[in-house]
């Protein structure tokens, strides 16, 4: 399918100064534009072109854009000369530049999670005609009053739209399926003076029907004014939240980590290099250990720690997700882990001289490879993704997953009680990793015996990528 993104309207709503300096569709949301993060979510889902309908601001919209070129897919213009009338006329002006029997309409300044349209794209495969977004629990956005209302038949189907509708029972999300029936729709509602997009699939619900895809529970928004739009930057940052953080990460490491991604999203750096500037910090926390500056040591530990959850951050903020990025995070983590607790060990050997000293560090950095190795090897014998969050139960307080390993580390260095900090984590470790296989045990007796990969058919299992990471 093609996509239409209609971008004409002046954005009153927003501030003065927010108008003058840029158009509403170019507002940023974590360092990008909100138009920008519809078509990236487009791209992914598959579609190959993109029109985009200007009318206010046409140049800034196109100098920013481009022709896509660089995002990976086809952008188009077409300029609306009566967008002041509605969005329905600028929907209109694209008529004859669609192709093919449907094609997916968007509004600019609505944010969305990036599943809206995998989801509504997964629904129009096995569903025919129009189908239209819809949210049954709007009240997470910041105006629900303002939204278009819809009012459902038992089966889903749309028999009532429109913003002053008494009787609903959920809110149009501005995203849709559509066929071409929807230009002589818009022609009659023309004719009765309406030009909005609304009337015209008012029209059309009538005619030839208006199905429906249920996206409750998805984080959106309609960012139409300056608060809603910081309600929409809100979201974007639940969005990039990983649901199996552990604790440190949740309550601590989070709240910096975001800002640190907003930097590097404004600077256009990679997922990658980002894994890379958390792994060098981890390299010089090592090096400082091993010469005794614990204090530098510590905190260059952590920052590497919370560095380490803005990848993650960066790759979905810039739709740059990859299983090589995954694969390259964790590998790196796993030789960070190492480097860090090596200078420790020379440390504390050197501090105390002492056999058993080494023997602790030995079990600390053991652990912490073989927790991850666990979680690669249940889902490869299973087909399932550990949820530490679910399975790990009250041993996720021991602080035993690598954003706890790491805050220990930094306290232990700068309290000068590595031994302590390094000791209690090579009993936690291994208490961690003795329970997940008590876990994974009582979980593999009860599911059936699952024949060997054949080498020869090429078939590859998933890694685990730098989301899951926090939480190993």
């Amino acid at each position: 399918m093609d996509a239409v993104i209609l971008a004409a309207g002046a954005g009153t709503r927003m501030s003065k100064r927010a108008a003058a300096k840029q158009h509403k569709s170019l507002t940023q949301l974590m360092g990008m534009a909100i138009i920008e993060r519809g078509i990236l979510a487009m791209r992914d889902s598959g579609i190959k072109r993109v029109i985009v309908v200007t009318g206010h601001g046409a140049d800034r919209i196109q100098a920013r854009l481009g022709d896509g070129q660089g995002q990976g897919i086809q952008i188009e213009y077409v300029h609306s000369t009566d967008w002041e009338r509605g969005n329905g006329a600028s929907l209109y002006a694209a008529r004859q530049r669609v192709r093919g029997e449907r094609f997916v309409l968007a509004m600019s300044d609505h944010w969305y999670e990036p599943e809206f349209i995998k989801r509504l794209m997964s629904a129009a495969k096995s569903v025919p005609g129009n189908l239209l977004c819809v949210d049954r629990e709007p009240e997470e956005l910041y105006d629900p009053d303002d939204a278009t209302r819809v009012r459902l038949s038992h089966s889903g189907e749309v028999i009532g739209i429109g913003k002053t509708l008494e009787h609903f029972d959920s809110v149009d999300c501005g995203v849709f399926v559509l066929t071409p029936d929807i230009f002589p729709a818009l022609e009659r509602a023309f004719t009765d003076g309406d030009y909005s997009v609304t009337g015209g699939t008012r029209h059309m619900t009538k005619a030839s029907g208006l199905g429906t895809v249920d996206v409750t529970g998805l984080l959106w928004e309609d960012v139409d004014t300056e608060d809603a739009r910081d309600a929409a930057e809100r979201k974007v940052r639940r969005s990039l939240i990983s649901d199996d953080d552990g604790l440190v990460s949740h309550h601590l490491n989070r709240r910096i980590s975001i800002q640190l991604s907003r930097l590097a999203v404004r600077l256009r750096m990679t997922p990658n290099a980002v894994s890379l500037i958390s792994f060098s910090l981890a390299i010089a926390a090592g090096f400082s250990f091993g010469f005794g500056a614990l204090i530098p040591g510590a905190l260059m530990a952590q920052l590497s720690s919370i560095i380490d959850g803005s990848d993650g951050e960066v790759a979905r903020t810039r739709f740059m997700s990859s299983n090589w990025g995954g694969f390259l995070d964790s590998m790196l983590d796993r030789l960070a882990d190492a480097i860090i607790y090596i200078g420790i060990g020379i440390y504390l050997v050197n501090d105390s001289g002492s056999a058993m000293t080494l023997g602790i560090v030995f079990v600390a950095l053991a652990g912490a490879p073989f927790s991850m190795m666990l979680k690669d090897r249940y889902r490869i014998a299973t087909g399932k993704t550990w949820r530490s969050t679910e399975a790990d139960g009250l041993s996720r307080y021991m602080l035993a997953t690598r954003d706890g390993r790491l805050f220990l580390v930094m306290i232990g260095g700068l309290t000068g009680q590595l031994l302590i900090t390094t000791t209690y984590t090579a009993v936690t470790t291994v208490a961690l990793l003795g329970w997940r296989m008590v876990l994974v045990w009582r979980d593999l007796s009860n599911t059936q015996r699952i024949e060997p990969t054949d080498r020869r058919s090429g078939s590859v299992p998933t890694l685990v990528g730098s989301e899951e990471a926090a939480a190993d």
